[in-house]
């Protein structure tokens, strides 16, 4: 975990220190047992040095210093952080009502059929299929980013493909849920 602690000068760094790690042990799912990599912010700030050394000193700990500005400390930082995750081991986030830790797994069921593409009427393709529709159930069909966005989806889980090779035609109608869009190969 990284724990930023500003050294600009206008609050007390100890105190926000203390303030974060007492709201992390407050949440109950164990961050307060994660291992830190504490990170001063806004080194560039005059007197920023000095706050670091006698945040180090209260805490007992050395802080990485860094500046967004100059870039100084990020290589450092980035190198800290790449060899304490490769050293943590995972930690679980949600217990559930058994004791037990609920998982979420992206591809839930690989099993699970991504689309279903049927031909119910000349010149019509209806895509259907639990996940095929639970993507197109979330996304935003009143932008056009919404529509670009399906369309990706839709291209991403080989939809096109299917059309093509079950002989769709330029301008055929395509139907998922109540959105229809014309093919074109």
């Amino acid at each position: 975990m990284l724990h930023l602690v500003s050294m600009d000068g206008e609050r007390d760094p100890y105190s926000d220190y203390k303030i974060i790690n007492a709201e992390l042990k407050a949440y109950g799912a164990h961050l307060e047992d994660r291992p830190q990599i504490i990170v001063a912010t806004k080194m560039d700030y005059d007197g920023a040095v000095e706050r670091k050394a006698a945040f180090d000193k209260k805490t007992k700990k050395k802080s990485i210093g860094i500046s967004a500005l100059t870039d100084e400390g990020v290589e450092e930082l980035m190198k800290k952080t790449y060899e304490l995750i490769q050293k943590t081991p995972e930690f679980k986030i949600h217990a559930d009502e058994e004791g037990g830790v609920k998982v979420y797994d992206a591809h839930k069921d690989k099993a699970e059929e991504t689309f279903i593409l049927t031909h119910p009427s000349d010149h019509l393709w209806v895509i259907e299929g639990e996940r095929a529709m639970r993507t197109y159930s979330i996304i935003n069909l009143s932008t056009d980013e919404g529509v670009a966005k399906l369309i990706s989806y839709l291209d991403k889980i080989g939809v096109e493909d299917a059309l093509k090779k079950k002989g769709a035609h330029n301008g055929d109608t395509v139907r998922i849920g109540d959105f229809e869009f014309d093919y074109t190969d």
